[in-house]
């Protein structure tokens, strides 16, 4: 990979790295699923799940799935440059599983309009 392609991957990888570590509103929203009590308790509280930001909760979201695939894209993209081909396949399988989670929250959230707001 030349270093730009290098600098692109990881600026995807950020894109999706950094708001899912402050916010996680993807893990909060799995989170409620799996535990299923009642009232509904959250992973950890943050300024997304007070009431009102809709719209920063859908961007967060947005620019997660919009980063992972663009990771997807490079990755494709230099295939042939991956010298051990588990790795490839690993880090194909792991963000094809974390777009599939992304955008089944981001489409709940958005379309279904179903949020974390107790």
């Amino acid at each position: 990979m030349s270093k730009i392609q290098k600098i692109w991957m990881w600026i995807f990888i950020a894109m999706f790295a950094i708001p899912e570590i402050l916010w996680s509103p993807v893990e909060n929203f799995i989170y409620i699923f799996i535990r299923n009590s009642d009232p509904p308790q959250l992973f950890r509280t943050n300024f997304l799940t007070e009431a009102g930001p809709s719209f920063l909760y859908r961007m967060i979201v947005l620019i997660q799935l919009i980063g992972l695939l663009g990771f997807l894209f490079i990755l494709m993209k230099n295939k042939k440059n991956i010298h051990r081909r588990w790795h490839y396949y690993i880090l194909l399988i792991l963000d094809l599983l974390l777009i599939l989670l992304t955008f089944f929250v981001f489409y709940l959230i958005t379309f279904l309009n179903i949020s974390l707001v107790m």
